[in-house]
């Protein structure tokens, strides 16, 4: 299969590119080209050689992404092994998202945080996923496990997606794979090789929620997500409006925002997935 290793460059994570060009440089797969969307960083910065490709598009967050999806379309590659920059990665991840996707759709791998407020690292999915389970909508409905840091695709009929996905949505990634999954691909979990998935303040979705900024947000983000899978089904509008409700409410009453940014603070999972602390209030214990 030809494959991208697919990730994006801001400025923002600079001090962190060294120890992903280690992780590429590393992987004992070489079978790939790595595509680089370059979002205002130096060029000298980037990695370079004959099979590094930087391409330096303008956009949002979002329209560089679907930018480079259509780019692994152009260019005829039928895998794509999304990595985030501030990531890094074990040096077989590229050889088991290979070997996956000659039967698979999307392969999910295993995350491990570390970094900001981390002190033990430990497996995120695993406790919950088992090697080689599928993950269908329903794994996705309210909560995230599938990333631009943890998953590899086969690029065929990603773009069209894609497009369907507003420029403006935060959880790209989750809207992406959901849509993915909902159209009738098939994924499967993989612990056998694994992403370190750093925690720092640039991080647009940390896993875990504790300020009342990243609570609201989060609210807003599925109140978002939700609606922009409207067309998916009536389960994903009546979460929209439920969640649309919800962001009106905390917005317009401090008292009842405080208490719902304790519970959702009290109640958090100990390894929660991507934006599953946050929840409708008659979902609290």
């Amino acid at each position: 299969m030809k494959t991208a290793l697919f990730t994006v460059a801001y400025p923002q994570a600079k001090e962190y590119f060294p120890d992903f060009f280690a992780s590429v440089a590393a992987q004992n797969d070489r079978a790939f080209d790595l595509l680089i969307v370059n979002d205002g960083v130096a060029p000298y910065l980037l990695a370079s050689g004959p099979n590094v490709k930087v391409a330096s598009p303008q956009g949002s967050a979002v329209a560089l992404r679907k930018f480079g999806i259509k780019w692994m379309q152009d260019e005829g590659y039928e895998a794509a092994v999304f990595a985030d920059i501030d990531d890094r990665f074990d040096a077989d991840r590229v050889a088991v998202s290979r070997r996956l996707l000659m039967q698979r759709d999307l392969v999910v791998n295993e995350l491990v945080p570390f970094g900001q407020s981390i002190v033990e690292p430990k497996a995120l999915l695993s406790p919950r996923l088992s090697e080689g389970q599928s993950i269908g909508e329903e794994q996705l409905r309210r909560s995230n496990c599938m990333g631009l840091s943890n998953t590899a695709a086969r690029v065929s009929g990603l773009g069209d997606l894609a497009n369907a996905i507003p420029d403006d949505v935060i959880a790209f990634d989750w809207a992406l794979f959901a849509r993915t999954v909902i159209a009738g691909a098939n994924a499967i979990f993989t612990g056998s090789t694994r992403t370190g998935y750093r925690q720092h303040g640039a991080n647009i979705a940390g896993i875990y929620v504790n300020s009342e900024e990243q609570i609201i947000r989060g609210v807003g983000v599925k109140a978002d997500h939700y609606a922009q899978l409207a067309d998916c089904s009536e389960w994903y509008t009546t979460q929209a409006e439920a969640y649309e409700q919800l962001r009106a409410q905390l917005n317009a009453d401090a008292d009842r925002r405080r208490a719902y940014c304790a519970r959702v603070r009290s109640q958090q999972p100990l390894q929660p997935f991507w934006w599953e602390s946050i929840r409708l209030e008659e979902e609290f214990a």
